[in-house]
């Protein structure tokens, strides 16, 4: 895919991450946000805004399904 030079028209999807860094003052506190689409694997990626730490577990909002992180389904 080529994506557009402009960043707010790559293909996007709203998206809840959840921090789960140890002691981070938004550990396990669930945010929703706009993502969107990266050109290399993974295809969504988040950053905690609390820690900076890379966020592992994004589930859709539409069905909860978990769409990335260390236990996502293949």
């Amino acid at each position: 895919m080529t994506y557009p030079s402009d960043v707010a028209e790559w293909p996007s999807v709203e998206l809840t991450a959840i921090c789960r860094t140890p002691g981070c003052p938004a550990e396990n506190i669930p945010f929703t946000g706009l993502y969107y689409e990266n050109p290399e694997p993974p295809i969504y990626r988040g950053q905690c805004g609390q820690c900076g730490q890379p966020i592992e577990t994004l589930l859709g909002d539409s069905d909860g399904q978990q769409i990335s992180g260390p236990t996502r389904a293949s």
